[in-house]
């Protein structure tokens, strides 16, 4: 009753915590949170205990919807276009009549014959390719193909296709244009003036000389509500460089010409970059709370000395890093959205760097909940273990590579060291096993079979089963959770009145040696332990020296409360 009768007097903070809490619990809530919490409480468990409200998190949940909409939206709007439009690209100017495969990256070319064939129809539809296409194009200069060749010694030659003496060679525009649908690279004209700039492509005394030819084609795209989509850059390339084949490759550069046109993908940007300096600026803040705490610390002797780096390093979280390394992906990222004309395929990678990093930054608070943050502690865990393996079978692996190459070598699938890796590791992942023992088997009969079996066997029966203990043994010991686990020990040992020492010679507890909050043990070379470390008072209850978020494990708390007397703990015992 006196505390409901002085309810209107809590604002002026003149009673009692006591009857604060029951008259005026949200003044309570408004105060700061003392340092211990600030360290051993997740943001959830702030809000409900202080009515700090957990800002950070809401803000990287709507970045983690934004930026997928942002992803999405690209895709629909972009990506799927300016993909189908390459294959097609592909297929016009290396494809066709050359091979069936007009999705590969690289079509082979193995005769002089095939060669001058190819090089015809990449001129041919570079001047008619709005004959060939369903979609309209134009070419930034309609009169000249640049064609640059380079010789196997370093030298360069550029060149020159004009259209007009394409034309004329053919007879007259109009009857090329009309036999360009129709007829084969054979039946066309304007071969003798292709034969007449590119001598060095029809002499087999200079062919084998010839180490690379490009083409440049830069046009632009028509859409149905703008007069340019998209500004493409072609490179058709016929490379020779390796002896007895030319690969000819397509490389395609699009580029957005509506980005002038602000719209709804402009202001979600807009949107990303704000929330990303908002949350950018609550990082710095919590780094420069921890680090005021650091220098606090640092003021006071005798704790500083019984302090160690990894002591210091845990109040700090490595989810901060990640976070500021997702914002910056986030800034750019959007800078590139907003550019006049972005290029596609680097805005589009950008916001896939930028979507991962936010999907993965929001699995830190997984770790409030420690049953949906087993699979990050089984990573952590098991992570220097798994490591430490790998490193030691790796001679042994890069071992079976070289020998592989050395004995396979006419295989395309060993014909060098990354190609051998890759193949082995396609093999211990269950991949094209029966291709390749037939492979090898057509190479060196059974020496290729026995080279097979060995490697299955020993990198699949020992070695993989190996690395799947060690991260099994890491997921058995992550199923007790520490933050549970050192609760839990802390509650029994307090409820038996042992102390932390006795909790560990029971068993309960880890070592005193290995806390840093324990003192450590006497050595006769040391002499007697020190006293515990006695802070000053009040210092662990200073709002001042907080802005944690959490991250810090029960290992670094205060001690256990002191235990009960002598004849107290005998008769707990018994």
């Amino acid at each position: 009753l006196r505390c409901r009768a002085a309810a209107r007097r809590c604002a002026a903070g003149c009673w009692p915590e006591e009857c604060q809490r029951l008259c005026c619990p949200a003044r309570v809530r408004s105060h700061s949170i003392p340092i211990v919490d600030q360290y051993f409480l997740n943001p959830f468990e702030k809000w409900l205990r202080y009515g700090r409200f957990p800002w950070t998190f809401f803000i990287h949940l709507a970045l983690v919807v934004l930026v997928t909409a942002q992803a999405i939206w690209l895709f629909d709007r972009d990506v799927k276009h300016v993909s189908r439009t390459s294959r097609h690209f592909q297929h016009l100017f290396v494809g066709g009549p050359l091979s069936t495969k007009t999705s590969a990256q690289a079509v082979d070319i193995h005769s002089p014959q095939a060669l001058q064939r190819a090089v015809h129809m990449t001129v041919q539809h570079h001047f008619f390719i709005n004959n060939v296409s369903i979609v309209n194009y134009q070419m930034a200069d309609e009169n000249v193909l640049q064609v640059q060749a380079r010789w196997r010694d370093g030298t360069q030659v550029a060149l020159g296709l004009e259209r007009s003496g394409y034309l004329a060679a053919n007879g007259s525009s109009t009857a090329s244009s009309a036999s360009v649908a129709g007829a084969s690279a054979e039946q066309l004209g304007g071969e003798a003036y292709i034969r007449e700039v590119m001598p060095f492509l029809y002499d087999l005394q200079r062919l084998p000389l010839l180490a690379l030819v490009k083409m440049d084609h830069t046009l632009h795209e028509y859409g149905y509500h703008s007069l340019c989509t998209y500004r493409w850059k072609v490179q058709t390339v016929f490379d020779g460089w390796e002896a007895g084949n030319f690969k000819s490759t397509v490389m395609t550069k699009a580029s957005d010409c509506e980005g002038k046109d602000w719209e709804g993908l402009h202001y979600v940007a807009l949107a990303i970059m704000a929330l990303g300096l908002v949350s950018t600026a609550l990082i710095v803040r919590k780094l420069l709370r921890v680090a005021k705490a650091v220098v606090r610390l640092r003021a006071l002797p005798e704790a500083w000395d019984r302090l160690t780096s990894s002591d210091i390093a845990s109040l700090f979280s490595p989810w901060w890093g990640l976070t500021l390394v997702m914002h910056i992906a986030q800034v750019c990222s959007c800078c590139a959205c907003l550019t006049d004309e972005p290029d596609i395929g680097t805005r589009f990678q950008g916001v896939g760097l930028s979507c991962f990093l936010t999907w993965l930054n929001i699995s830190q608070y997984f770790e409030s909940f420690p049953g949906l943050y087993k699979a990050f502690h089984t990573l952590g865990m098991s992570f220097g273990g798994v490591l430490r393996f790998l490193l030691s079978v790796w001679p042994l692996f890069y071992g079976f590579v070289l020998l592989g190459v050395c004995l396979f070598w006419q295989s395309p699938i060993f014909a060098s060291p990354a190609k051998s890796a890759a193949s082995l590791f396609s093999l211990l992942n269950g991949d094209m096993i029966h291709d390749t023992f037939e492979e090898v088997y057509f190479i060196n009969g059974i020496v290729g079979h026995l080279y097979l079996y060995v490697f299955l066997m020993l990198f699949i029966f020992v070695i993989l089963n190996v690395n799947i203990s060690i991260v099994t043994d890491a997921y058995e010991r992550s199923k007790k959770h520490p933050q549970r686990e050192h609760l839990r020990i802390l509650r029994r040992a307090s409820a038996e009145g042992l102390s932390r020492e006795e909790a560990a010679q029971l068993g309960w507890a880890p070592s005193p040696r290995e806390s840093p909050r324990s003192s450590p043990n006497a050595s006769p070379e040391l002499g007697p332990s020190p006293p515990p470390m006695q802070l000053p008072r009040g210092f662990l209850d200073d709002p001042r020296g907080g802005g944690g978020d959490g991250h810090a494990r029960v290992s670094r708390s205060p001690s256990p409360p002191p235990p009960l007397p002598l004849q107290a703990q005998a008769s707990s015992r018994s």
